[in-house]
């Protein structure tokens, strides 16, 4: 991990998010763990993790999002070539 901040991104289906960031726009996939739902992606400079809700491990607390949209109050901007 070369930045000093690499969002994590919850999602409800990580083949699917995978294959919008990889196909779609560009990133790479450094390493993924596809029987826990987790892929590590980057383009550029830009790092990123992706993590499925309820597969693999969890870190929920009670703070993973219940309902889609996710990620609402949080805005991201990536830079990239």
């Amino acid at each position: 991990m070369a930045n000093a901040l690499v969002p994590e991104f919850a999602v409800t289906n990580c083949a699917k998010s995978k294959a919008f960031y990889c196909e779609l726009l560009g990133f790479d996939c450094v390493y993924d763990r596809p029987e826990e739902g987790f892929a590590y992606l980057k383009l550029g400079e830009a790092e990123l993790m992706l993590d499925q809700i309820d597969l693999g491990r969890s870190f929920d607390e009670g703070h993973l999002p219940t309902e889609y949209p996710f990620g609402r109050g949080l805005n991201v901007q990536i830079e990239v070539p």
